[in-house]
């Protein structure tokens, strides 16, 4: 991974966003109704038609997870087939192999993680995506304004347990909140000082 092509990611998946949720609902095409941002609205969900469902569902859902879930496991496979493979090695090989090959810590630490990662993103954000499929689909079904709005904030609540997982599992994280946090108490400590 380098800078550049970080960026080209980064700003693919903006723009695959964009696409996918701004635009749409910008020029009103997630719904059959007419659209007016300007009349005041008393219900703050968002209703969409049956091809906006399908469409922006497919692409934010329902088609990267399964990708994401072969990535995963191919990479999980290869990492436990090397993991068999320095069980036949002798124990006094295997320290000086996993010494020479930090890439292969790192990147078994980097499977737990993802995994981890993906579990709890799939746990929160599948019961949003069902309702959100299912609900133009059966315009008789009636659930309660209260559990759409749990079932979406369990969703929102998938990004404040990312950095918690991170944090977790990963100790270049773990150092630079620790970094960040050292630094805001020296210069509150500076403040303080200055101030008295």
């Amino acid at each position: 991974m380098n800078e550049r092509r970080a960026t080209i990611l980064i700003t693919g998946a903006w723009v695959a966003s964009a696409s996918i949720s701004f635009i749409p609902i910008m020029l009103g095409w997630y719904s059959d109704e007419p659209v007016s941002f300007q009349k005041e609205m008393t219900d703050c969900s968002l209703n969409v038609n049956q091809v906006y469902a399908v469409v922006s569902s497919l692409t934010s859902f329902y088609l990267p997870s399964p990708i994401m879930f072969y990535i995963y496991l191919t990479q999980s496979r290869e990492i436990k087939r090397l993991e068999r493979m320095m069980e036949h090695v002798p124990k006094n090989e295997q320290k000086r192999i996993k010494k020479q090959s930090k890439r292969f810590t790192s990147d078994t630490k980097a499977i737990k993680t993802l995994g981890m990662i993906m579990g709890v993103f799939c746990i929160c954000w599948l019961p949003f995506f069902l309702m959100y499929l299912i609900l133009p689909f059966c315009p008789s079904c009636d659930i309660p304004y209260e559990a759409k709005s749990a079932i979406t904030w369990l969703g929102y609540i998938n990004s404040s347990i990312n950095p918690c997982i991170y944090g977790l599992f990963n100790a270049d994280f773990r150092a630079a909140f620790r970094r960040t946090l050292r630094c805001d108490c020296r210069k509150s400590r500076l403040r303080q000082m200055s101030g008295s």
